[in-house]
């Protein structure tokens, strides 16, 4: 016959032995839960077509003879904002409702970033597609000639957000001032 004690002990030893088991998976998964599929009726993950489409875009740069373009993440913060707020109100536009473009963002969000931006935005339905297939629609939206394939600029920013149905980009490029200029650098102290 079998004790409490026994069958505590057991349990417990069991209990850890699943523990350790669980703990190993998850380390190789790079410290990540389970996997699980997006549901589809979701759409594509914005973050997984944000990376696909910079891909796509400084692969586009690239065959233009240009290197990749540089990233910088206050630009992507800037770009992202507006996506959002695109989502948000389901109008593909250059300015909010306010008035502000690309520049004004900037002095909201990074006032002591200066230089010249120019920007680019798309939406896209996404009924049905996966993440590359977005991407490739969401460039080709943005049209062949977009800033970012441009060598004029030096560093770049993305965002797309997800609405149902839809994703909505922006994408902001950056030139430095020139050094020649009132503030003589990227940044006013």
């Amino acid at each position: 016959m079998t004790s409490l004690a026994e069958v505590l002990v057991i349990g417990f030893v069991v209990l850890v032995a699943l523990a350790g088991a669980a703990l190993a998976v998850r380390m190789r998964r790079g410290g990540k839960g389970p996997e699980r599929a997006r549901p589809s009726y979701r759409g594509p993950d914005p973050t997984m077509v944000e990376e696909e489409l910079r891909r796509l875009l400084d692969a586009q740069r690239a065959a233009r003879g240009g290197e990749p373009q540089g990233r910088d993440p206050r630009l992507d913060e800037i770009a992202r904002h507006h996506a959002h707020w695109m989502s948000v109100h389901r109008r593909v536009t250059h300015e909010d409702d306010q008035g502000r473009t690309a520049a004004g963002r900037r002095d909201d969000l990074h006032p002591r970033l200066l230089g010249p931006l120019d920007e680019a935005v798309a939406m896209i339905d996404t009924a049905g597609a996966e993440e590359r297939a977005a991407a490739e629609a969401l460039r080709a939206s943005l049209g062949g000639d977009t800033p970012w394939t441009d060598a004029l600029w030096r560093a770049g920013g993305l965002g797309v957000a997800g609405s149902p149905g839809q994703l909505w980009a922006a994408l902001v490029v950056w030139m430095p001032p020139s050094p020649d200029g009132p503030t003589g650098g990227e940044e006013q102290s």
